[in-house]
């Protein structure tokens, strides 16, 4: 039985992104600035999920933690 998912945003990882979007803040964090990070794909491919979660992530607990 095949199972479809809404076309909404979300910052619950159901696309498997959780990966990307962990390295992306790692290297948010990191990097020097100024910097550009592009995140393209097709329509319903995930993008603004995948934005959701970095900034679910940047504003956590360990973040801030982080920069102490």
């Amino acid at each position: 039985m095949s199972r479809l998912l809404p076309d909404e945003p979300t910052s619950v990882d159901k696309l498997g992104y959780e990966v990307f979007a962990k390295g992306l803040v790692d290297l948010i964090l990191d990097c020097d600035t100024p910097f550009t990070i592009g995140i393209h794909g097709k329509w319903g491919a995930g993008k603004t999920s995948l934005m959701t979660m970095i900034r679910k992530e940047l504003l956590s607990d360990r973040v801030g933690k982080k920069n102490d």
